[in-house]
């Protein structure tokens, strides 16, 4: 019978160490250099711009869940397509809203209106195609 040789000693451990190092410093630069736009892209005060907005659609994304009084159905958040005018240029966009209490009553709101009801938007000034709905008290 041969001797046989543990298959852990005919690996190249260094090698593989070196390409996890270097995927390590790739990722982590990936991320340095792109986390700064994503933040940028979703802070509330990179949008100055203001103006009002019609709602064309609302979608609610529901689900089901458990609790100690049984299933209940909630709305986890909202899918709301607008149209607004910068400049006399008309935009649309789609927001995602919260299912929050807040969102959920101007949003019944606006559709007890035939969604006539404008409603506030802030849009970035440098790209107006970016916007986001905000309910003001």
């Amino acid at each position: 019978m041969a001797n046989k040789i543990p298959w852990y000693t005919t690996v190249n451990w260094k090698s593989i160490l070196e390409t996890t190092m270097i995927l390590g410093i790739i990722a982590g630069l990936s991320i340095i250099l792109l986390l700064p736009k994503i933040i940028r892209h979703n802070k509330l005060e990179n949008y100055q711009g203001e103006t009002t907005a019609k709602i064309l659609s609302v979608k609610e994304n529901i689900t089901t869940r458990q609790g100690s009084d049984g299933n209940k159905v909630v709305v986890d958040n909202y899918v709301v397509k607008f149209r607004y005018r910068v400049d006399g240029e008309p935009y649309e966009s789609t927001n995602s809203l919260d299912g929050t209490h807040k969102n959920t009553y101007y949003l019944n709101k606006v559709a007890k209106s035939n969604y006539e009801m404008p409603v506030s938007v802030r849009y970035d000034m440098e790209n107006p195609a970016k916007a986001l709905i905000i309910f003001e008290e």
